[in-house]
Formats: structure tokens, sequence, C-alpha cells
């Protein structure tokens, strides 16, 4: 029998001169959910490309925040890889979707381990590229000494971390007494990376555990294809890959939101209880924010039915050892003596005050760019099909709760009045971004939607070759700010360098460097006299051996 979405006469070889005259020819214009979902995703693609080129225009190609000058080009490929999607699948066939099974699961998982990595290195290098990369391996280089608060030379301690990071990122005491300001969750997972010497591993780890459990939510709630669909809109899309190759945070808290919501859906008591532990670890990880944002519609279901209220209890002592840490952190934290007694307290209280504050058009403008960019970021049509999926879900109770996260955490970051700053795709969002390929899944494995899911699948696979690389090189230009200059000033035998951060812009390098001053130290240049006088000081002996326009370089005996 003829696909029912086709009509008998388009079986038969029709002229085609391009992705332009099938979209004219073929866009579907029937009445059937697939077809006007289809005409959302175009229609989405271009309204959103006229708008950020509108944007960019009228603001003389400033950007809004950083980062966000590639996204206007991002979202023109994506609609261009729509457009390849359907001319390549112009001609209706039947594709057959094979199943995801665990084994499969378990290859495909290990292999996206092994293409991070190499990504990883390639597009970053070995060094965290942002300064929120570069303060959690600050805090994992302590652990692993088995130290949780490192100690400065309080002489030293001023051209060691720039003070513009004191007791923000850095908490920095009048006795030279240092920590990190953000909880330590990410941090610990990261010290056995460093202990091997590759902490840039631990993305790609993270990201591999995420395909797998993308595969296996998406399985458990729908169908084994859908695991594999799921799969691979996730592996086609920017924001994924590479928050995956890249040690930020947020690729750990988009791995332990899929591992919660798994655990939970689960439903034995054993699982509730390994389900708070991971929630616990979630918390603490570098903020609690993104974690009380995506629990709170499991929250609130379990809250709603007397017979799942008892799941509250084993839920509750899973949290346990994670809220000790949390508390236990405030207090070491407090022990550190500041220039500002009351640094500590005033920090907190600013975040605090950031996290009620009143919504305002300026915050929710923010946000809006922010779903713009997490469109530019996925693979071609996702968010339309995941806000599908969502919306025939309504008697399936994991897929909802999916849903509801997301959206929850939208909403709940209309309370923060800042933008994202830098990352990789839209950074607030990625904690629950794990749920948009499985609910997108969901419209695609359902009978009468085969053209649209060839489409979309065509689509998304170009994209890989078209959008991704892009990204990519957004990703590398921006880890490049600090390494150019400094492949430049370093030679094999210095491990002192002072650095003119005037002209080299990438300051968070200061955090790289071991308070102990053992190992290869940047510091901040104050003019070669001065540098030279410290160096009398504090390292006597140690030679010149490099100077370029940003800095000079000395080897120690």
């Amino acid at each position: 029998m003829p696909d029912p979405e086709v009509p008998a006469r388009a079986a038969e070889p029709a002229p085609t001169r391009g992705p332009v005259a099938t979209l004219k020819g073929a866009i579907w214009l029937d009445r059937s959910p697939a077809a006007r979902t289809g005409v959302a995703m175009f229609a989405t693609a271009i309204l959103l490309v006229a708008i950020l080129f509108a944007r960019t225009f009228a603001a003389d190609g400033q950007p809004l925040f950083l980062g966000q000058d590639a996204d206007q080009f991002a979202a023109a490929l994506v609609l261009t890889s729509l457009l390849f999607g359907l001319w390549l699948t112009r001609r209706p066939r039947q594709i057959s979707i094979p199943e995801a099974t665990d084994r499969r699961l378990l290859l495909v998982s290990i292999a996206t381990f092994a293409l991070l990595a190499i990504g990883a290195l390639i597009v970053f290098g070995t060094s965290p590229a942002t300064p929120d990369e570069q303060v959690m391996l600050f805090q994992a280089r302590l652990f692993s000494q088995f130290k949780v608060i490192g100690q400065y030379p309080p002489g030293l301690v001023d051209q060691m971390l720039l003070p513009a990071y004191h007791n923000t990122m850095i908490l920095v005491g009048t006795d030279g007494r240092t920590m990190s300001v953000y909880w330590p969750g990410w941090a610990l997972l990261m010290t056995p990376f460093v202990w091997l010497g590759v902490p840039w591993l631990l993305g790609p780890a993270m990201a591999a555990l995420g395909v797998f459990l993308i595969g296996k939510l998406a399985t458990l709630l729908t169908d084994a294809r859908a695991g594999t669909i799921a799969v691979l809109l996730a592996l086609t899309s920017g924001a994924f890959l590479l928050n995956g190759m890249s040690i930020y945070p947020a690729v750990g808290h988009l791995t332990l939101s899929l591992l919660y919501a798994w655990l939970l859906l689960r439903g034995r008591t054993r699982d509730f209880i390994l389900a708070g532990l991971v929630g616990g670890l979630a918390l603490v990880f570098n903020n609690p924010l993104p974690h009380a944002a995506f629990a709170l519609p499991w929250v609130l279901w379990l809250l709603a039915s007397p017979a799942r209220r008892k799941r509250l209890v084993p839920l509750a002592l899973g949290y346990i050892p994670g809220l000790v840490v949390l508390v236990g952190w405030l207090l070491l934290e407090g022990s550190i003596r500041t220039g500002n007694s009351n640094a500590v307290t005033a920090a907190w209280i600013d975040r605090i005050s950031l996290l009620i504050s009143v919504p305002t058009l300026t915050t929710v403008n923010l946000r809006f760019w922010e779903l713009v960019r997490a469109w530019a970021w996925s693979a071609p049509g996702l968010l339309v099909l995941a806000w599908v999926g969502w919306r025939s879900a309504r008697e399936n109770v994991g897929l909802r709760l999916l849903g509801a996260s997301f959206v929850a955490t939208v909403l709940l970051y209309t309370l923060f009045p800042s933008d994202q700053g830098l990352g990789y795709g839209s950074r607030y969002y990625h904690v629950a971004w794990g749920a948009l390929p499985i609910l997108a899944a969901v419209p695609l494995v359902t009978v009468g939607w085969e053209r649209l899911r060839n489409m979309t699948l065509a689509a998304a696979i170009v994209g890989l070759v078209l959008v991704v690389p892009l990204e990519a090189s957004y990703a590398h230009n921006l880890a490049s700010v600090s390494a150019r200059p400094m492949s430049q000033l370093r030679v094999p035998s210095a491990d002192l360098c002072f650095v003119d951060f005037d002209q080299v812009r990438a300051p968070g390098m200061t955090m790289n460097n071991d308070p102990s001053t053992q190992g290869f130290l940047v510091l901040i240049s104050q003019g070669p006299k001065a540098d030279q006088a410290l160096v009398d000081r504090w390292f006597p002996g140690a030679r010149l051996v490099s100077q370029t326009s940003f800095g000079t370089c000395y080897a120690r005996p």
C-alpha cells in the first residue's frame, strides 16, 4: 500500500530543481498533525533567522551577551539543513529504525566518549577555556592533593590571582587561605581525572553516560525505536556535543537530571534512595538552582497523591549527604577571614537576592534570546518536535514530567536578572535539555509521521555537517584567546610567566595557578621592573628565557 500521508501520484518521479522547489511543491498541504508540525518547523526556523539578523543589524553587530554573535549564522544553517533534509527525502520511502537495545546503547556510549575525547583535544585542548571551568579545576586540584582549602603566599596572592576574582569566584583570606566559592560536587567528580592527569575527559565521560540515559529513558517511556531517534537527535546537536567536550558543569547537570528521572520512574524504594543521592550531588554541583528547577515538578507530582507521598521519605533520606555537604561548605567558607569580615555573608545575600528578584522585561528578554540560542544549537526542529511530543503525552506521566522540568527551568530562570554569558548553547537550560530529544522522538515514532521522521533525521545528519562545525569553530576561537599568546610566550624551560592582561584577554588563566606556587605559574605583570623585583624576592635565581609583547617568562632553578 502507498504511504497514507502521500497521494498515490507522489510515487511517480517528479522533476525537482533543489530544496526550495521541493519545499514549494511538497510541503504537505494536507492538514494532518505531521504536516502542520513540518510547516511549524520551517516557519519557526525562518522567523528566528529573520529575528536574529534584524537584531544584529539594529545593534550594529554587537551581541546582547557573549557568544551570541554566532547564533544568527547557526540558525541560518539550521534552516538550510531543514531544506536539504526535505530535498533528500522528497520521495517517500520506508526507512527501518533499529531498536535501542542495551548493547547498542552501550556501544554508542563508548563511541561517543572516544569521539568527544578527540573533539575535546581538537577544539579546546587540555586546558579549561572559561572562568567557570577554571574555577572548578582549581578546586579539583586541591581535592587531588587531599586538601579542601589551599594556601597562597599572602604577599603574592594579588599577582597570582586577578583581584576581580577574589571572593567572587575564589574565596581568598587575609592569611592566603583559599577555596572556591562554588559548591564542590563537580570538582569532586573531576578529582579522579586530575589524579590521572586528564581532567578534560570528565566532560566526554558524563556526555557518554548521558547518551546512554537518553536512550534508556526514551525506550522506557515510548519504545525502543524512540530510544534510537532520541540518541541521534542528541548526537547531532551542537549544545550536547560542545558541552560534552568541555568541562563546564552543564553536561554534568544534564546527565544527573536524566539519572534522577530514570531512578524515580523505576519506582522501587531503593531507586528513590539512589535518586536522592543523585539529587543531593546535583544540588552541590556548583549551584543548587539548576537541580532545584529540574526536580520541582517531580516533587510536586509525588506530593499530589497520598499513595506517592510515602516515597518522599526514602527520597529525602537520599538527599541527606548532599545537604550535609551543602551546609558544611558554607561553614568552611565562613571560616576564611577576608579583608571584609562579612564578604562571604554579603556574597550569599547578593546571590539570594538575585534568585528572588521580580521578573522584569529585561529578564524575560534575556530568557527569550537564550531559548533562541537553544534552537540554534540543537538538531534542526528539535524544540518544535519536543513541544509536539509533550503536548501529545497527556497519558504518559514520565514524558509530562520531563517536559514540565524544562518549562520550570525556563520560568524559574526569569528570576535571575543576568544573562548566561559564555557557554555552548543555552547554558542555563542545559540541566533540562536532555528532555528535548526524548520528547521529540515521541511523534517521530507515531504511525503516519514517517515522512516527517525521515526529513527530520536527514536534516539532523546534514546539521551535523553544516551547523556543528560552525559552533565548534566558535568554541575553538574562545579557547584560543589565551592559547595563542601563551604559545608565543612560553618556551619549554619556562615555568614562571608574567602576562600583560591588557593585551591577553583571558585573565581566568590565573585560576590555573597552584596556590602553593608549585608547577607552571602565570602572574599578573606590573611592568618589567616590578616583575623583576618580584622575581628577585620570591624566586631568586630564576632566569629570563622569553619575552614578547604579551609578557615575559622565567625558568626557576
